[in-house]
Protein backbone atom coordinates (compact mmCIF):
# COMPACT_ATOMS: atom_id res chain seq x y z
CA UNK A 1 0.00 0.00 0.00
CA UNK A 2 1.35 3.46 -0.95
CA UNK A 3 1.91 6.06 1.75
CA UNK A 4 2.78 9.74 1.33
CA UNK A 5 3.69 12.63 3.58
CA UNK A 6 2.73 16.00 2.07
CA UNK A 7 4.78 18.82 3.59
CA UNK A 8 3.55 22.28 2.61
CA UNK A 9 4.92 25.80 2.82
CA UNK A 10 2.60 28.56 1.59
CA UNK A 11 -1.12 29.10 1.11
CA UNK A 12 -1.20 28.22 -2.60
CA UNK A 13 0.84 25.08 -1.94
CA UNK A 14 -1.65 24.01 0.75
CA UNK A 15 -4.58 24.41 -1.65
CA UNK A 16 -2.84 22.40 -4.37
CA UNK A 17 -1.87 19.60 -2.00
CA UNK A 18 -5.53 19.26 -0.96
CA UNK A 19 -6.68 18.98 -4.58
CA UNK A 20 -4.03 16.31 -5.30
CA UNK A 21 -5.06 14.49 -2.11
CA UNK A 22 -8.69 14.44 -3.29
CA UNK A 23 -7.66 13.29 -6.78
CA UNK A 24 -5.60 10.40 -5.42
CA UNK A 25 -8.31 9.34 -2.98
CA UNK A 26 -10.86 9.27 -5.81
CA UNK A 27 -8.73 6.75 -7.73
CA UNK A 28 -7.12 4.86 -4.86
CA UNK A 29 -9.03 5.27 -1.56
CA UNK A 30 -6.67 2.87 0.21
CA UNK A 31 -3.63 5.14 -0.26
CA UNK A 32 -2.53 6.79 3.00
CA UNK A 33 -1.66 10.48 2.90
CA UNK A 34 -0.45 12.44 5.91
CA UNK A 35 0.11 16.19 6.12
CA UNK A 36 2.50 18.59 7.80
CA UNK A 37 2.98 22.35 7.39
CA UNK A 38 6.14 24.35 7.94
CA UNK A 39 4.07 27.51 8.45
CA UNK A 40 1.96 26.53 11.45
CA UNK A 41 2.40 22.96 12.73
CA UNK A 42 -0.94 21.59 13.90
CA UNK A 43 -3.01 23.49 11.33
CA UNK A 44 -3.79 20.44 9.17
CA UNK A 45 -5.35 18.65 12.11
CA UNK A 46 -7.63 21.64 12.71
CA UNK A 47 -8.72 21.38 9.06
CA UNK A 48 -9.71 17.75 9.54
CA UNK A 49 -6.80 16.09 7.74
CA UNK A 50 -4.45 13.40 9.03
CA UNK A 51 -1.45 15.32 10.35
CA UNK A 52 1.66 13.65 11.70
CA UNK A 53 2.19 13.90 15.44
CA UNK A 54 3.44 17.34 16.47
CA UNK A 55 3.34 17.13 20.26
CA UNK A 56 6.64 17.41 22.06
CA UNK A 57 7.49 17.70 25.74
CA UNK A 58 11.12 18.72 25.53
CA UNK A 59 12.58 21.81 27.19
CA UNK A 60 12.87 23.57 23.80
CA UNK A 61 9.14 23.18 23.20
CA UNK A 62 8.39 25.20 26.35
CA UNK A 63 10.32 28.24 25.04
CA UNK A 64 7.88 30.35 22.92
CA UNK A 65 10.53 31.56 20.45
CA UNK A 66 11.74 28.00 19.78
CA UNK A 67 8.39 26.21 19.93
CA UNK A 68 7.84 26.12 16.15
CA UNK A 69 11.38 24.97 15.35
CA UNK A 70 11.24 22.31 18.08
CA UNK A 71 7.90 21.07 16.80
CA UNK A 72 9.19 20.75 13.23
CA UNK A 73 12.38 19.04 14.39
CA UNK A 74 10.73 16.38 16.55
CA UNK A 75 7.77 15.78 14.23
CA UNK A 76 9.99 15.09 11.21
CA UNK A 77 12.68 13.19 13.12
CA UNK A 78 10.05 10.59 14.05
CA UNK A 79 9.39 9.95 10.33
CA UNK A 80 12.78 8.28 9.84
CA UNK A 81 11.29 4.94 10.88
CA UNK A 82 8.31 5.22 8.52
CA UNK A 83 8.18 3.87 4.96
CA UNK A 84 6.65 6.69 2.96
CA UNK A 85 7.27 9.04 0.04
CA UNK A 86 7.76 12.66 1.08
CA UNK A 87 6.39 15.39 -1.18
CA UNK A 88 7.60 18.92 -0.41
CA UNK A 89 5.26 21.62 -1.74
CA UNK A 90 7.35 24.78 -1.62
CA UNK A 91 9.30 27.24 -3.77
CA UNK A 92 12.26 27.10 -1.37
CA UNK A 93 14.70 24.19 -2.00
CA UNK A 94 16.74 25.01 1.11
CA UNK A 95 14.48 22.95 3.37
CA UNK A 96 15.41 19.83 1.40
CA UNK A 97 18.65 19.53 3.42
CA UNK A 98 17.17 19.53 6.95
CA UNK A 99 14.34 17.35 5.66
CA UNK A 100 16.88 14.79 4.40
CA UNK A 101 18.90 14.92 7.62
CA UNK A 102 15.82 14.45 9.80
CA UNK A 103 13.99 11.78 7.80
CA UNK A 104 16.80 10.14 5.84
CA UNK A 105 14.71 10.49 2.68
CA UNK A 106 15.03 12.49 -0.52
CA UNK A 107 11.79 14.35 -1.21
CA UNK A 108 9.77 14.80 -4.36
CA UNK A 109 10.03 18.57 -4.77
CA UNK A 110 7.07 20.53 -6.22
CA UNK A 111 7.96 24.21 -6.72
CA UNK A 112 4.86 26.16 -7.74
CA UNK A 113 6.19 28.99 -9.91
CA UNK A 114 4.27 32.24 -9.32
CA UNK A 115 6.82 34.69 -10.76
CA UNK A 116 7.73 35.27 -14.40
CA UNK A 117 11.34 35.90 -13.34
CA UNK A 118 11.64 32.80 -11.18
CA UNK A 119 15.20 31.48 -11.04
CA UNK A 120 17.36 29.19 -8.92
CA UNK A 121 20.73 30.06 -7.45
CA UNK A 122 23.83 27.86 -7.42
CA UNK A 123 22.92 26.66 -3.93
CA UNK A 124 19.32 25.95 -4.94
CA UNK A 125 20.62 23.72 -7.73
CA UNK A 126 23.00 21.95 -5.35
CA UNK A 127 20.21 21.21 -2.88
CA UNK A 128 17.99 19.86 -5.65
CA UNK A 129 20.76 17.65 -7.02
CA UNK A 130 21.66 16.01 -3.71
CA UNK A 131 18.50 16.08 -1.61
CA UNK A 132 15.52 15.67 -3.99
CA UNK A 133 14.49 12.52 -5.84
CA UNK A 134 12.69 14.38 -8.62
CA UNK A 135 11.34 17.87 -9.38
CA UNK A 136 7.76 18.28 -10.63
CA UNK A 137 7.35 21.86 -11.78
CA UNK A 138 5.00 24.22 -13.57
CA UNK A 139 7.76 25.94 -15.59
CA UNK A 140 9.01 24.25 -18.76
CA UNK A 141 12.05 26.53 -18.89
CA UNK A 142 13.02 25.42 -15.38
CA UNK A 143 12.70 21.78 -16.43
CA UNK A 144 15.06 22.42 -19.37
CA UNK A 145 17.62 24.11 -17.11
CA UNK A 146 17.49 21.35 -14.49
CA UNK A 147 17.84 18.56 -17.04
CA UNK A 148 20.91 20.26 -18.48
CA UNK A 149 22.40 19.82 -15.00
CA UNK A 150 21.33 16.13 -14.87
CA UNK A 151 18.62 16.74 -12.28
CA UNK A 152 15.44 14.66 -12.85
CA UNK A 153 12.65 17.12 -13.62
CA UNK A 154 9.25 16.95 -15.27
CA UNK A 155 6.86 19.60 -16.55
CA UNK A 156 3.38 18.97 -15.14
CA UNK A 157 1.32 21.84 -16.55
CA UNK A 158 -0.27 24.95 -15.10
CA UNK A 159 -1.19 24.20 -11.49
CA UNK A 160 -2.31 27.77 -10.78
CA UNK A 161 -5.01 27.39 -13.43
CA UNK A 162 -6.15 24.16 -11.75
CA UNK A 163 -7.13 26.22 -8.70
CA UNK A 164 -9.76 28.20 -10.62
CA UNK A 165 -13.38 27.21 -9.87
CA UNK A 166 -15.76 26.92 -12.86
CA UNK A 167 -17.51 30.03 -14.14
CA UNK A 168 -21.06 30.54 -12.82
CA UNK A 169 -22.45 33.68 -14.47
CA UNK A 170 -21.84 36.17 -17.28
CA UNK A 171 -20.99 39.86 -17.19
CA UNK A 172 -23.31 42.07 -19.23
CA UNK A 173 -20.65 43.06 -21.74
CA UNK A 174 -22.88 43.49 -24.79
CA UNK A 175 -20.75 41.08 -26.87
CA UNK A 176 -17.78 43.42 -26.67
CA UNK A 177 -14.35 41.85 -26.06
CA UNK A 178 -13.60 41.82 -22.33
CA UNK A 179 -10.34 43.42 -21.22
CA UNK A 180 -9.77 42.24 -17.65
CA UNK A 181 -7.35 44.19 -15.46
CA UNK A 182 -5.84 42.72 -12.29
CA UNK A 183 -4.15 45.14 -9.86
CA UNK A 184 -1.99 43.98 -6.98
CA UNK A 185 -3.47 44.38 -3.51
CA UNK A 186 -0.26 45.74 -2.01
CA UNK A 187 0.05 48.35 -4.78
CA UNK A 188 -3.61 48.86 -5.54
CA UNK A 189 -3.65 52.67 -5.75
CA UNK A 190 -0.72 52.94 -8.17
CA UNK A 191 -1.97 50.02 -10.26
CA UNK A 192 -5.48 51.49 -10.53
CA UNK A 193 -4.03 54.84 -11.63
CA UNK A 194 -2.03 52.98 -14.26
CA UNK A 195 -5.16 51.22 -15.53
CA UNK A 196 -7.16 54.46 -15.69
CA UNK A 197 -4.41 56.03 -17.80
CA UNK A 198 -4.31 52.93 -20.00
CA UNK A 199 -8.09 52.87 -20.53
CA UNK A 200 -7.94 56.54 -21.50
CA UNK A 201 -5.36 55.75 -24.20
CA UNK A 202 -7.07 52.74 -25.79
CA UNK A 203 -10.80 53.27 -25.12
CA UNK A 204 -11.69 54.67 -28.52
CA UNK A 205 -9.48 52.19 -30.43
CA UNK A 206 -10.66 48.93 -28.89
CA UNK A 207 -14.38 49.36 -28.17
CA UNK A 208 -13.91 46.83 -25.36
CA UNK A 209 -15.67 46.13 -22.08
CA UNK A 210 -13.13 47.11 -19.40
CA UNK A 211 -13.34 45.44 -16.02
CA UNK A 212 -10.94 45.45 -13.08
CA UNK A 213 -10.84 42.95 -10.23
CA UNK A 214 -10.91 44.36 -6.70
CA UNK A 215 -8.54 42.57 -4.28
CA UNK A 216 -10.30 41.29 -1.18
CA UNK A 217 -9.28 43.89 1.41
CA UNK A 218 -9.73 46.97 -0.79
CA UNK A 219 -12.72 49.14 0.12
CA UNK A 220 -14.80 51.15 -2.33
CA UNK A 221 -13.83 54.39 -0.56
CA UNK A 222 -10.22 53.84 -1.64
CA UNK A 223 -11.34 53.21 -5.21
CA UNK A 224 -13.38 56.41 -5.22
CA UNK A 225 -10.47 58.43 -3.82
CA UNK A 226 -8.04 57.12 -6.44
CA UNK A 227 -10.54 57.83 -9.21
CA UNK A 228 -11.16 61.35 -7.92
CA UNK A 229 -7.42 62.08 -8.01
CA UNK A 230 -7.43 61.19 -11.71
CA UNK A 231 -10.66 63.05 -12.50
CA UNK A 232 -12.92 59.95 -12.57
CA UNK A 233 -16.20 59.59 -10.63
CA UNK A 234 -17.26 56.53 -8.69
CA UNK A 235 -20.75 55.20 -9.48
CA UNK A 236 -22.67 52.39 -7.83
CA UNK A 237 -23.54 49.41 -9.97
CA UNK A 238 -26.91 48.70 -11.52
CA UNK A 239 -26.00 45.01 -11.96
CA UNK A 240 -26.43 43.92 -8.35
CA UNK A 241 -23.58 42.09 -6.65
CA UNK A 242 -21.82 41.06 -9.86
CA UNK A 243 -20.36 44.51 -10.44
CA UNK A 244 -19.34 46.48 -7.35
CA UNK A 245 -19.52 49.75 -9.28
CA UNK A 246 -17.65 51.65 -11.96
CA UNK A 247 -15.46 54.66 -12.49
CA UNK A 248 -16.46 57.03 -15.29
CA UNK A 249 -15.19 60.17 -16.92
CA UNK A 250 -17.26 61.37 -19.82
CA UNK A 251 -17.58 58.46 -22.24
CA UNK A 252 -14.79 56.54 -20.49
CA UNK A 253 -15.66 53.87 -17.93
CA UNK A 254 -14.06 51.07 -15.96
CA UNK A 255 -16.19 48.41 -14.26
CA UNK A 256 -14.99 46.93 -10.97
CA UNK A 257 -15.86 43.52 -9.54
CA UNK A 258 -14.89 41.37 -6.60
CA UNK A 259 -15.41 38.20 -8.65
CA UNK A 260 -11.80 37.76 -9.69
CA UNK A 261 -12.15 34.21 -11.03
CA UNK A 262 -15.15 35.14 -13.17
CA UNK A 263 -13.20 38.02 -14.68
CA UNK A 264 -10.39 35.62 -15.57
CA UNK A 265 -12.66 33.04 -17.17
CA UNK A 266 -14.67 35.52 -19.22
CA UNK A 267 -11.81 37.74 -20.36
CA UNK A 268 -10.55 37.97 -23.92
CA UNK A 269 -7.40 39.73 -22.76
CA UNK A 270 -5.78 39.89 -19.31
CA UNK A 271 -3.61 42.90 -18.43
CA UNK A 272 -1.78 42.90 -15.12
CA UNK A 273 1.44 43.75 -13.29
CA UNK A 274 0.74 40.66 -11.15
CA UNK A 275 2.68 37.61 -12.38
CA UNK A 276 0.37 35.19 -10.56
CA UNK A 277 -2.64 36.42 -12.55
CA UNK A 278 -0.70 36.33 -15.82
CA UNK A 279 0.45 32.73 -15.33
CA UNK A 280 -2.99 31.63 -14.16
CA UNK A 281 -4.72 33.24 -17.14
CA UNK A 282 -2.24 31.58 -19.52
CA UNK A 283 -3.27 28.22 -18.11
CA UNK A 284 -6.87 28.65 -19.29
CA UNK A 285 -5.87 29.88 -22.75
CA UNK A 286 -6.32 33.61 -22.26
CA UNK A 287 -4.34 36.23 -24.14
CA UNK A 288 -2.16 38.14 -21.65
CA UNK A 289 0.00 41.23 -21.36
CA UNK A 290 2.20 41.70 -18.25
CA UNK A 291 2.79 45.39 -17.54
CA UNK A 292 4.97 45.46 -14.42
CA UNK A 293 7.84 47.06 -16.35
CA UNK A 294 5.76 49.29 -18.63
CA UNK A 295 4.23 52.74 -18.45
CA UNK A 296 0.66 53.29 -19.74
CA UNK A 297 1.82 54.63 -23.10
CA UNK A 298 4.08 51.63 -23.72
CA UNK A 299 1.32 49.22 -22.69
CA UNK A 300 -1.13 50.95 -25.05
CA UNK A 301 1.32 50.61 -27.96
CA UNK A 302 1.73 46.88 -27.30
CA UNK A 303 -2.02 46.37 -27.07
CA UNK A 304 -2.30 47.89 -30.54
CA UNK A 305 0.24 45.40 -31.88
CA UNK A 306 -1.44 42.05 -32.68
CA UNK A 307 1.87 40.63 -33.85
CA UNK A 308 3.56 41.33 -30.50
CA UNK A 309 0.65 39.88 -28.52
CA UNK A 310 0.61 36.76 -30.69
CA UNK A 311 4.35 36.12 -30.43
CA UNK A 312 4.52 36.83 -26.70
CA UNK A 313 1.55 34.61 -25.92
CA UNK A 314 2.98 31.77 -27.99
CA UNK A 315 6.11 31.99 -25.87
CA UNK A 316 4.46 32.22 -22.45
CA UNK A 317 1.91 29.54 -23.29
CA UNK A 318 4.69 27.17 -24.25
CA UNK A 319 6.50 27.89 -21.00
CA UNK A 320 3.62 27.48 -18.51
CA UNK A 321 1.18 25.28 -20.43
CA UNK A 322 -2.47 24.62 -19.71
CA UNK A 323 -4.40 23.39 -16.71
CA UNK A 324 -4.32 19.67 -15.95
CA UNK A 325 -1.23 19.46 -13.77
CA UNK A 326 -3.17 17.98 -10.85
CA UNK A 327 -3.90 14.81 -12.85
CA UNK A 328 -0.28 14.49 -13.95
CA UNK A 329 1.15 14.88 -10.44
CA UNK A 330 -1.39 12.39 -9.09
CA UNK A 331 -0.49 9.89 -11.81
CA UNK A 332 3.22 10.28 -11.10
CA UNK A 333 2.78 9.70 -7.39
CA UNK A 334 0.60 6.63 -7.92
CA UNK A 335 2.42 5.04 -10.84
CA UNK A 336 5.90 6.53 -10.83
CA UNK A 337 5.91 6.60 -14.64
CA UNK A 338 3.46 8.49 -16.83
CA UNK A 339 2.86 7.23 -20.36
CA UNK A 340 1.74 10.60 -21.68
CA UNK A 341 4.65 11.62 -23.92
CA UNK A 342 3.85 15.31 -23.47
CA UNK A 343 4.46 14.84 -19.75
CA UNK A 344 7.89 13.34 -20.35
CA UNK A 345 9.15 16.12 -22.64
Amino acid sequence: MSCFLFITQGEVEEKLSIVVYQQIKNFRPEVKIFFFTLDEPGRWQKKGFAEIETKDHSLWYSIPRLKKQATIYHALKRRRKFTEEIVLWSDNPFFLLPLFLLTGKKAIFVPVVKNLKFSLSFWHIAFLRFFSSVVLTTDRELVHNLRQKNIPAYFVGNLLADLLPPSEFLFLHGEKPIYALFPREEKFSSDLKFFLDLVERIFTDTKAYFISAIPGKIKTAEIANVGEEKGWRWRKSLEGDIIEGYLERGELYLNLTRFREEALWQSDLVVSPDDFSIIQATGIGKKVLPVSNLNPEEAALLLRSPQHLFEYNQLISSRYGRKGGIEKISAYLLQGVVKDQNFLK
